[in-house]
């Protein structure tokens, strides 16, 4: 497993490199259109669980209802 501390050939850690394109992305959107990205992303979880749910009582043969 990869450590988020670990140091790129330029120097910067991972964390450090992630967060400076999160604020670069973050400077070019407004704040709405910030909200819509982060409840699609919300959204898209929320079916991605019930998702793994649903596998997993289909898995254990539980009867899954929509």
């Amino acid at each position: 497993m990869l450590s988020s501390k670990k140091k790129s050939s330029s120097g910067a850690t991972l964390e450090a490199v992630l967060w400076q394109a999160a604020e670069k992305l973050r400077n070019s959107l407004d704040p709405m259109e910030t909200m819509h990205v982060v409840l699609g992303l919300i959204f898209l979880k929320y079916i991605s669980d019930q998702e793994n749910g649903m596998t997993i009582k289909a898995r254990e043969g539980r009867s899954c209802a929509y």
